[in-house]
């Protein structure tokens, strides 16, 4: 089940707009971006230059249009607003907007690797989502997964400034994820943390609440913001800060679909 639900998606992204992804351009701002740029590559460094990848719960994708310079790049969401959003930006890319466990046949089996970001911790059942993402890779596939580190301080900070937010993910540990793989049959090769601490991540915008605890939100974000450059320009200028349970904002898994057994 999805704790969040169809209504809430398209809801986010009529009022939502997505930011660039900028990987790698020097800035510090972007420094998230450039760690999540090194994590795709590695998790698809075996997907050749015409294999396809497809991101699970693609809406307004942060970074298909990035994969699209290496990749062909497909995308399933149930968001109408979130695919066409999507669409215009990439014109070539094969969206499709349909329920995630119920995709056309054309998409079962078909893709070299999938991707998703911030969408199996919105499920009750970890596994159940993760085999209907794997369902869409072909044997030996890779699968990327990445989500929001809400058992952290990221999750005490998202639950203080926008609870209605925090109920809808459930706040998975690393273990969690991991069993969530191998529980959908996939061989698990990889799984971290992701930065040392980051509270980009963290929703501010708590529905219904006056101007005051709105503005309060936009202050503790801001705040929050700076703290994060400032662990960012250690990490990446003078020595690389651990990632941990409580502060980094990302939990990873990289895994592959095994191979399909001969016919005996």
């Amino acid at each position: 089940m999805d704790k969040a639900g169809q209504e809430f998606w398209e809801d986010h992204w009529q009022k939502t707009f997505q930011a660039d992804f900028r990987p790698r351009s020097g800035k510090l701002r972007d420094y998230r971006d450039t760690e999540l740029a090194d994590l795709i590559d590695r998790a698809l460094s075996s997907v050749p230059r015409d294999g396809v990848v497809l991101e699970a719960g693609c809406a307004d994708s942060l970074v298909l249009p990035y994969l699209s310079g290496r990749h062909r790049v497909a995308g399933v969401d149930y968001s109408d607003t979130g695919c066409d959003r999507l669409r215009a930006r990439l014109k070539d890319a094969d969206i499709e907007c349909c329920d995630l466990f119920k995709p056309s046949a054309r998409l079962i089996g078909k893709h070299d690797a999938a991707v998703s970001f911030g969408l199996v911790e919105h499920f009750s059942d970890t596994a159940t989502v993760v085999r209907a993402i794997a369902a869409l890779v072909k044997p030996d596939g890779a699968i990327l997964t990445v989500i929001p580190n809400m058992r952290g301080m990221t999750g005490f900070v998202q639950n203080a400034v926008a609870p209605s937010i925090y109920r809808v993910h459930v706040p998975l540990s690393i273990d969690e994820l991991v069993k969530g793989h191998e529980d959908a049959g996939l061989n698990v090769i990889e799984a971290n943390y992701l930065l040392p601490v980051g509270f980009g991540v963290v929703n501010y915008n708590e529905p219904n609440i006056g101007s005051l605890r709105r503005f309060s939100n936009r202050a503790i974000g801001f705040v929050l913001a700076r703290l994060s450059w400032g662990a960012w320009f250690i990490d990446n200028r003078i020595g690389k800060l651990p990632k941990s349970d409580r502060f980094s904002p990302f939990v990873y898994c990289i895994a592959r679909r095994p191979r399909q057994k001969p016919a005996s």
